[in-house]
């Protein structure tokens, strides 16, 4: 699948680009997994990754960095804020920001994201 994200008309990059990206991919992945396996995994994953040395962190399960992970192994906050930073990236469209696309890239491959 593919996202549109620019547009001749407008050059700039959409503001909020990553968080719509981020929201339509959750739509994507309750389509998918339908409502009740949606949400107990979601509730799973916020359980197992939220907590942290100093207690629950419920913001965690979006850092997907740390995790080292691919999409199709990533929690679905983490899935999700993957589509929405590479749609960022690809909006901004910044030499300065091809090494982070790349990884990126590497890490959505097989994610259907982008026709990746």
């Amino acid at each position: 699948m593919a996202f549109p994200i620019t547009h001749p008309t407008f050059p700039e990059p959409p503001l909020g680009i990553d968080t719509l990206i981020h929201e339509f991919n959750h739509v994507l992945q309750y389509q998918k997994l339908g409502f009740a396996n949606f949400f107990l995994r979601y509730a799973n994953e916020h359980k197992n990754y939220g907590l942290s040395k100093s207690g629950f962190d419920r913001n965690i399960v979006y850092e997907y960095g740390p995790r080292n992970s691919v999409y199709a192994t990533e929690t679905l906050e983490g899935q999700s804020q993957m589509a929405g930073d590479y749609a960022k990236l690809l909006a901004l469209n910044a030499a300065s920001s091809l090494p982070q696309r790349q990884k990126l890239e590497r890490r959505l491959h097989g994610s259907g994201i982008y026709g990746l």
